[in-house]
């Protein structure tokens, strides 16, 4: 069977943070809206559906239908209107975001039908389509697709196409969530922090992401970057020696992962308060 060329065009784009509580009218779209939830929980109702979508969460919502958006904690979204085929009828003389859709308090006659996007000719999925986690590239083709969707239109319109590529194979396709990811990695520091080789992008690399994306979860799981954690082990480690082993400051440093010494003293100092040799002196008595 024959399938129509696709022509992904794309046309508003919004980033932001919405505000726990906060609930949307309801609305239609004229044309396709995939929206992906970088942090935070919110809820996307869609008929009798109800999307709980969490961080890595992405859903794309037909035209016509009749939906609403809820933040349930403060959540972040990056939301992109695209049509498949360039053709959206209403795209031709409506340029301004706000009127990509219309919202059911100013009544449903305004909504025409006709004018709204044509569905994909092909069976790719059902629409609405939602991925409760999507693969981490998925987070550096949107952020790329935001760089440049302003200055280089050909490009954004490729990085849309991988953001929605991407985001079909999610579900044929098996991938770590962020939670795995995030305790891989963590398992990983937890046994080879004392290896001066272990470093953030070392970690990156052996859960197939990249150090942006882990950073991502560090600082959101555990407050702190994958080298701040990385760095408090070594830390913690050096203490216990400290107290328990005759070895030299300069021994424990290096059995701790450091190759630079006076980088250890000066990191000690700043992070504890006290040199590594006054540490030992207090732990001694």
């Amino acid at each position: 069977m024959a399938y129509k060329n696709l022509s992904v065009t794309y046309g508003a784009f919004w980033h932001g943070i919405w505000q726990p509580g906060r609930i949307e009218p309801n609305r239609r779209l004229y044309d396709y809206e995939l929206v992906w939830f970088s942090s935070g929980a919110g809820r996307v109702i869609i008929g009798d559906k109800v999307y709980k979508c969490l961080p890595g969460s992405v859903i794309i919502i037909p035209p016509a239908v009749v939906h609403c958006t809820v933040a349930d904690t403060a959540v972040e979204r990056w939301c992109i209107h695209f049509d498949w085929y360039g053709d959206c009828p209403f795209h031709a003389d409506n340029s301004g975001k706000e009127s990509y859709f219309v919202y059911d308090d100013q009544g449903d006659s305004l909504f025409v039908p006709s004018l709204a996007a044509s569905a994909p000719g092909f069976p790719a999925a059902d629409f609405p389509y939602f991925c409760r986690s999507v693969p981490p590239e998925v987070y550096e083709y949107i952020r790329t697709f935001f760089q440049i969707c302003a200055s280089d239109r050909l490009s954004a319109i490729g990085h849309l196409m991988l953001v929605l590529g991407a985001v079909f194979n999610a579900k044929r396709t098996h991938f770590e969530s962020p939670a795995s990811v995030l305790l891989k990695a963590k398992s990983i520091i937890d046994r080879e922090f004392s290896d001066c080789t272990t470093t953030a992008g070392s970690v990156a690399a052996s859960c197939n992401v990249s150090i942006n994306y882990l950073n991502t979860l560090f600082k959101r799981n555990l407050g702190v970057s994958t080298t701040g954690y990385i760095l408090s082990r070594r830390l913690e480690y050096a203490c216990t020696l400290l107290s328990d082993s005759s070895m030299t400051v300069k021994e424990i440093s290096a059995l701790c992962g450091f190759n630079d010494h006076n980088y250890f003293c000066r990191l000690f100092k700043a992070k504890k308060g006290v040199t590594a040799g006054e540490m030992r002196k207090e732990t001694a008595v």
